[in-house]
């Protein structure tokens, strides 16, 4: 083997490994950090956290979606539907169609599953989820209800509710999901290692106790 094949045979080889470092880095947000991953991870004081990210972010009982019809000469109205108990909505046509637990896409190709080729020769659907929120209480400086627009941690939450009064116990705060699960978060912690800074979802309460001292 030649020394020129010698040097474009490990000229490939670096290029692989870069570009296999690059493709396991994540984004870098406008502080100039990596932000911490969304995976859910043990805590202390905690037994851990087993949810799904994707579990949390999907449709419910009670959320209102917006469904549009489009692509057909007359396409049904436009429907406004509150999840119910069932999980099943009720469209034009008679047509039942399992809601909760599915993504806006996943309900999207069901209801034109249902329309399509029974009904309609074809058919688009576009599925919109009204806006949903967390909530962050206690001692920040902004309590509220926030408006979810997408992934966010613990720690970016309370950033977003002013940050903590002078008052706020940073070793404890309290995370409550939905479904009833609490976990506990420790600022300095967590700012050292993300993982520990522990993903935020629709319906989450965020609970920032009064420090002792």
């Amino acid at each position: 083997m030649t020394l020129t094949s010698l040097k474009q045979i490990f000229a490939w080889s670096a290029l692989v490994v870069v570009m296999s470092a690059f493709a396991g880095c994540s984004t870098i947000d406008g502080s100039g950090q990596f932000p911490p991953p969304i995976s859910p991870a043990t805590t202390g004081g905690t037994n851990g956290v087993s949810a799904d990210v994707d579990q949390f972010s999907r449709l419910r009982v009670g959320d209102l979606i917006m469904i549009s019809f489009s692509d057909i000469e007359k396409p049904p109205q436009k429907q406004e539907v509150n999840i119910p108990d069932s999980g099943v909505i009720t469209l034009p046509f008679n047509v039942h169609v399992k809601a909760d637990g599915k993504t806006t896409t996943e309900l999207e190709k069901d209801i034109r599953d249902a329309y399509v080729p029974s009904l309609f020769v074809n058919l688009t659907v576009s599925v919109r989820a009204d806006q949903r929120f967390y909530y962050v209480d206690g001692e920040v400086r902004t309590p509220r209800a926030w408006l979810y627009t997408g992934e966010t941690t613990v720690l970016r939450a309370v950033a977003n509710a002013g940050g903590f009064t002078d008052f706020a116990n940073r070793s404890k705060i309290e995370l409550r999901r939905q479904n009833g699960q609490r976990f506990f978060v420790n600022y300095k912690k967590a700012l050292k290692d993300p993982k520990l800074d522990l993903p935020v979802y629709p319906n989450d309460h965020i609970i920032v106790g009064k420090s002792r001292f």
